[in-house]
């Protein structure tokens, strides 16, 4: 049986500090960032293992410490220990309260710190069941005010010659509207297409906030890209 210390001995481990907390982080490989976000217990034998997997495809995986013991296999006690972990810890802000957890904050900080040292169109985010909620709030900031709208539309808007969008359902939950839809666009001559599910909230009569879930490397691999076509607006 691998030990603890073997399981994790190939990576490269540091501390990563943000908003006031100080992480353990593991590193191996080289080429664009992906954060892989471990799964209760925590990291163990198999994460680490999927994690040299990802490495092995020319990327710069990332593994953060995010709760329990890194490095043990997974039993009973384990899985015992790391919920009451989780359910404890002011940092997991979970669904229910409907706000950012701060470890969701503290993530896109390390996220924007591994695209600024190791380039690439982004960072990507494995996230596992509990974590792939993490990873969902983390892909992109909102957007605020009606300039700052108007520059992030802007500049999608350079080099766009038509687009059309294919709804395919459209449904009300709790007064929010939820579409499913598929893009498709003429960008700077190359054909393509992208699958959106939009969330539209109300206040009164109007918009409050409009937020768009999508696969942004397929985006930007659809359009011809390499880089972020709002890189400047952010």
């Amino acid at each position: 049986m691998t030990s603890p210390t073997e399981a994790l001995a190939d990576f490269e481990m540091s501390h990563f500090t943000a908003g006031g907390s100080t992480r353990v982080v593991y590193r191996l490989g080289a080429g664009p960032a992906v954060l892989v976000l471990s799964e209760i217990p925590g990291i163990t034998p198999l994460v680490a293992a999927f994690a040299r997997q990802v490495a092995a495809r020319g990327h710069r995986v990332v593994l953060p410490h995010l709760f329990g013991r890194d490095g043990h296999s997974p039993n009973n006690s384990e899985y015992r220990k790391t919920i009451q972990e989780v359910c404890i810890s002011r940092e997991f802000t979970l669904f229910a309260t409907k706000k950012s957890s701060r470890i969701t904050k503290w993530l896109n900080e390390l996220a924007q710190y591994e695209h600024e040292a190791n380039g690439g169109p982004g960072v990507g985010v494995v996230g596992m069941c509990l974590t792939g909620g993490f990873a969902l709030a983390m892909m992109v900031d909102p957007v605020v005010g009606r300039e700052a709208v108007y520059k992030r539309v802007a500049g999608l808007a350079d080099g766009l010659e038509s687009i059309t969008l294919d709804l395919h359902h459209v449904g009300v939950i709790d007064g929010n509207i939820y579409m499913e839809r598929t893009d498709r666009f003429v960008y700077r001559g190359k054909d393509g297409w992208t699958p959106v599910v939009g969330v539209l909230e109300f206040e009164g009569s109007l918009i409050k906030v409009w937020r768009e879930y999508y696969d942004r490397h397929h985006l930007l691999s659809a359009m011809g890209l390499t880089e972020d076509f709002d890189q400047s607006t952010r």
